[in-house]
């Protein structure tokens, strides 16, 4: 074993680890954005666990296995473009429910 292969297994470890927070954080903001434009149409309020697995559904049905991939993304760059990707989500619908 080299340095490289310990490197890659710490990286592998440590995005398992934030794997399930940022599971965890789709799942609070896609309850605030169902609260805010979904609720208001009568229909009942999601919990976090439910919008963790609308989220995981989602996921499975737009998977592309046949979709080729230019970047190699590692697993913490994955991570962190899923958490921004939901952060700006959430912002852009708070300020969008501000005008509501």
């Amino acid at each position: 074993m080299t340095n490289e292969d310990d490197a890659k297994r710490v990286v592998a470890c440590l995005g398992l680890l934030l794997f399930v927070p940022s599971w965890m954080f789709e799942g609070v903001v896609l309850c605030w954005l169902w609260w805010w434009y979904v609720v208001p149409l009568g229909v009942v309020q999601l919990t976090v666990p439910w919008a963790m697995g609308i989220g995981m559904l989602v996921g499975i049905l737009r998977y592309n296995p046949y979709m080729v991939r230019d970047d190699e993304m590692t697993t913490l760059e994955g991570l962190g473009k899923n958490v921004l990707g939901w952060s700006a989500a959430w912002g852009l619908g708070a300020l969008l429910h501000a005008f509501m």
